[in-house]
């Protein structure tokens, strides 16, 4: 494998960027590419030109049923929501570097329960320098004011979902010699929460959880064959809270095989150890398996079934405060079938387990997803689908609302340029 497909290797599962030209159909295209990621010329947006720069502007509506707005285990409640997203990227044309600026806004709005209206937005730029031969330097900055999903750790009496507010930026420098490649990596994420209100009176405090995580790694790669090769990597994290006591520093270690095998098989799989220790003695170290994955199977040319599977450590979120962590685990399975050339149908199925640390409580995870894509020309797209999720939660210090399941129909219409 020529270090330099290593590149592609790396990040196969990650979307295409928005608006890039696509070649014709007719054309010889790679057989080994996801369903999700084949351009199709006639059906992909031309964008505007700005200099060298080509802007994408798109405006979608979406209308959702919600079986259970507030993901409780008893007294569901159903409502409608209306969602218009703006959204504009400009993106470079340049031979060589690259620059993209993007930025959304979303606004929900429930027919019902307007307690859980919301307006979000985002803005961010992710660049690349190409500084010699073999060697290239990327970096990202974004800005996100969102909302949390309802589910995990809402109190009863919650009034509306809590927002937050997260900063974020990462830098990457890898270099090229011979068979092998070599990557040094860091990343940083502030993020606020805002109290929330609860019904009554009264503020559930959302101060604990406001933090600063930065992250530093190291990653090595060795082609074996133009279609093979093997890494290594290392990455510490330092999570240092604003106000609560629960600062903790988690290592990982990865190894593993990175392969682009021809009309077959597509992936990068790692498996390793974390090590997490915490400033606070009253939380206790913790050690285990680690693993990042992610397969893309070429059934055939138009049928294309994804392996994903991750194992790490995170924020608890638990407002009881006892908790210092969680440790993740999540596995899903997709299927995408180009049924037509414009139309694309999916299914998708997720598994996963949260396990708290220093408290007594579990949560399992599912989800079961399906939908269609219909390009219906350069200018338009309608997209529907249907999610069911269900939350179980288990322990002394099980989530508030206890157990629930929720159903989700959502039909969208996006027009862009």
């Amino acid at each position: 494998m020529s270090v330099a497909r290593l590149n592609k290797i790396a990040v196969f599962g990650l979307a295409v960027a928005a608006g890039a030209q696509g070649v014709a159909y007719a054309q010889a295209q790679p057989d080994n590419q996801n369903v999700r990621e084949r351009r199709q010329s006639e059906y992909d947006p031309t964008g505007l030109p700005v200099g060298s720069f080509r802007f994408y502007p798109s405006l979608t509506g979406i209308v959702e049923t919600n079986s259970n707005v507030f993901a409780t285990a008893t007294n569901e409640i159903d409502d409608v929501a209306y969602l218009v997203s703006a959204q504009g990227k400009l993106v470079s044309q340049w031979s060589q570097h690259k620059l993209n600026l993007q930025a959304t806004i979303d606004d929900t709005s429930y027919s019902d329960l307007s307690s859980e209206d919301d307006f979000a937005w985002n803005a961010g730029a992710d660049a690349a320098i190409d500084i010699a031969r073999g060697t290239r330097l990327e970096g990202n900055l974004f800005y996100i004011d969102s909302y949390e999903a309802r589910g995990e750790n809402d109190p009863p009496n919650l009034v509306e979902p809590i927002n937050y507010q997260d900063m974020q930026g990462a830098l990457a420098l890898s270099h090229e010699f011979n068979r092998v490649k070599v990557t040094a990596s860091a990343a940083a994420s502030e993020i606020d929460f805002e109290d929330g209100a609860l019904i009554g009176g009264g503020v559930f405090d959302q101060d604990f959880r406001d933090r600063t995580q930065t992250e530093a790694g190291l990653r090595g790669d060795f082609a074996l064959s133009p279609d093979a090769a093997l890494f290594v990597s290392y990455a510490q994290r330092w999570t240092d809270y604003d106000t609560s006591n629960r600062d903790y520093d988690r290592q990982r270690a990865l190894a593993g095989a990175a392969f682009d095998l021809t009309n077959v098989l597509q992936g990068e799989v790692g498996v390793g150890y974390s090590w997490v220790s915490f400033d606070n003695p009253a939380f206790g170290d913790y050690d285990g398996f680690s693993m990042r994955g992610a397969l893309d199977w070429f059934v055939t040319r138009i049928t294309t079934v994804n392996l994903s599977a991750d194992r790490d450590i995170a924020d608890s979120g638990d407002p009881s405060v006892g908790s210092s962590s969680k440790v993740v685990t999540n596995y899903a399975v997709r299927v995408d079938h180009e049924l037509q050339r414009n139309v694309i149908l999916w299914v998708r199925g997720g598994w996963g387990t949260e396990d708290y640390k220093g408290i007594d409580r579990e949560d399992d995870i599912t989800t079961a997803s399906a939908g269609a894509d219909w390009l219906i020309n350069r200018w338009a797209a309608v997209r529907g689908r249907y999610t069911h999720a269900e939350r179980d939660t288990s322990g002394a210090q099980a989530r508030a609302l206890g157990d629930y399941d929720q159903d989700r129909w959502t039909l969208g219409l996006t027009l862009r340029r």
